[in-house]
């Protein structure tokens, strides 16, 4: 059987699946995706509707993302459209999430660059006697 692994998204924070689960076929790994976002959002649907679930295959790559928003059995019996937009709108929150944090590792990696040229400059000055 397939081996799937399930990382939640709560906004910035990433908490991976390091175990992951044996399961028939991508269905299946949906419907436990589903599942697991019912029965952590329970009683506090408002404050989890942003949160999401990646799906990745036995190699970590990305297969599917299942939001909260989507799983939410409360706005079942709202009009479709609303759905929609909520599902939508929790979508982009969740890209926008993960745009952020690949920005601010961007911005790691530019501050540790220009440390070390920091680092270099000030070594290289040494040899020039002022």
């Amino acid at each position: 059987m397939p081996l799937y692994y399930f990382t939640l998204k709560r906004g910035r924070h990433v908490l991976p699946d390091e175990e992951g689960e044996e399961l028939v076929d991508v269905a299946a790994a949906r419907t436990h995706a589903e599942c697991v976002a019912r029965e952590l959002m329970q009683s506090c649907e408002l404050k989890t509707r942003f949160w999401r679930i990646e799906v990745c295959d036995d190699y970590l790559e990305p297969l599917f993302i299942v939001t909260f928003c989507e799983a939410d059995e409360t706005i079942s019996r709202l009009p479709v459209e609303w759905r929609e937009v909520m599902t939508t709108v929790s979508r982009k929150a969740g890209n926008l999430d993960d745009a952020a944090t690949t920005i601010r590792g961007t911005l790691a990696d530019v501050r540790a660059t220009l440390k070390a040229a920091d680092r270099v400059l000030a070594s290289t000055l040494e040899w020039f006697p002022t």
